[in-house]
């Protein structure tokens, strides 16, 4: 305790050559966190020479003593090759060591491991329970890891209401990356409802910590709203800020027949603003503006056939329109057009499931996730689907999402090849020759 005073200055005034002298004689006395203070002071170079190696001499004997923090710290210095060989395995049995002490760094820092596959098997739902572990103890970085897995669906059911819950906390913690992602569902609409001003506050505080993503949104949105100031979208909304002008308003918009014009009609129907709210009709407008390239149209009138509101529930139109949105760079047309495709994927419809694998495999769109992507593959190609029977050879053929397999291979190549898929003849013929 001694040494803590002097390295922050706690009664006495502040000195790290005398605080790191009383941690070297604790540490030689072997008192565990001594002798992990000790060796923070090597690795940082406080009160003492910088010296790396040392560090690691001290974290380690602080370890094998049980203490948490060094456990966790030897486990970064082998993740780094700090001073010891690199060795990710190495570092995952101290992460574990710490994690099943209750120390939410070492917690957050298995679950990574488990999400990214370093050190251990790939597996998402083993890093969902340690990110929950670790977020619960309220630490932001793993609360905004939860708040994704729970956004995308990865070792978890996906689930908007968790993300929002996970990725607000890390938010109000001032975690840059969920204050961004935090912003972006604020804008999209997704799991809250759409809020330019909520989005941009959000945005701000990302951008305030030098989150390049979040100053780079900030400045498209700011150019976007420049240019509406020129379209006549904005001189309908000073209308309706006059509710006496309201009706004319909405009857300058079915008369202009703009595409933005027609966007928000459909809106007003939908939300009922200075018209009776009417989703029927709010349907038949974005169509006419989604029919003309208006990516907002295609995306809300791809939500409208999703949730059934206004029109049938329709996923193939769901689909479609989404699908059209997200060719503009939608996100949430994006994320929309995932749970879209999943749930039609998983009512059995082969194409759907290919569809999906595909997504999963190329990543351009969403992460790539070479296991979900043969997972749907096979889902497919076990339906007779050509396409999914070539991509799962090529799968088992590359090792990718599944382990590398010739015979598998060959297998559902032959299979798309019955078919007359050509990819899949020309990969028995040039590479998988008996």
């Amino acid at each position: 305790m001694l040494g803590w005073c002097y390295f922050y200055g706690a009664g006495v005034s502040l000195d790290w050559a005398i605080g790191g002298n009383w941690y070297r004689k604790a540490a030689e006395q072997g008192h565990a966190e001594g002798q992990y203070r000790f060796g923070t002071c090597y690795f940082h170079g406080e009160g003492v020479p910088e010296d790396e190696a040392e560090a690691v001499k001290w974290f380690r004997r602080a370890a094998e003593r049980g203490f948490a923090e060094a456990q966790c710290q030897l486990g970064k210095c082998y993740f780094k090759g700090a001073s010891v060989p690199k060795d990710t395995v190495e570092a995952v049995k101290w992460f574990r060591k710490a994690a099943e002490q209750g120390f939410a760094e070492a917690r957050l820092e298995l679950g990574l491991r488990y999400s990214l596959g370093e050190g251990v098997a790939k597996d998402e739902t083993e890093a969902v329970a340690w990110f929950r572990q670790a977020a619960e103890q309220g630490r932001a970085d793993a609360q905004y890891y939860l708040g994704m897995n729970y956004l995308l669906g990865k070792g978890i059911p996906q689930d908007n209401t968790e993300a929002v819950k996970w990725l607000r906390k890390a938010a109000e913690q001032g975690f840059a990356d969920a204050q961004y992602r935090f912003g972006i569902m604020h804008y999209d609409g997704i799991g809250v409802p759409q809020d330019n001003v909520e989005s941009t506050k959000w945005l701000n505080k990302a951008k305030e910590q030098g989150h390049e993503e979040a100053t780079e949104r900030l400045r498209q949105i700011e150019q976007a709203a420049r240019a509406e100031v020129a379209k006549e979208e904005v001189q309908i909304a000073k209308k309706i800020a006059r509710e006496s002008a309201i009706e004319e308003a909405i009857t300058d918009a079915k008369m202009k027949g703009t595409p933005t014009a027609h966007h928000q009609l459909g809106m007003w129907y939908l939300q009922g603003v200075g018209v009776p709210k009417n989703s029927t009709e709010a349907v038949n407008w974005f169509r006419a503006a989604a029919e003309k390239g208006h990516v907002e149209a295609q995306f809300k009138l791809g939500e409208c056939y999703y949730k059934g509101e206004g029109v049938a529930k329709n996923n193939t139109e769901a689909i479609k329109w989404l699908r059209e949105a997200e060719k503009q760079r939608h996100r949430g047309a994006t994320v929309a057009l995932q749970q879209a495709l999943r749930e039609v994927a998983e009512k059995g419809d082969a194409e759907t499931q290919y569809q999906l694998g595909m997504r999963y495999f190329e990543g351009r769109v969403i992460p790539i996730n070479e296991e979900e992507a043969a997972k749907w593959f096979r889902r497919s190609a076990e339906q007779g689907n050509a396409n999914a029977q070539y991509q799962l050879g090529r799968c088992y053929y590359l090792g990718k999402g599944v382990s590398k397999d010739n015979s598998e291979a060959a297998k559902w190549a032959r299979m798309a090849s019955e078919q007359g898929h050509k990819e899949a003849t020309s990969l028995l013929r040039d590479y998988l020759r008996p």
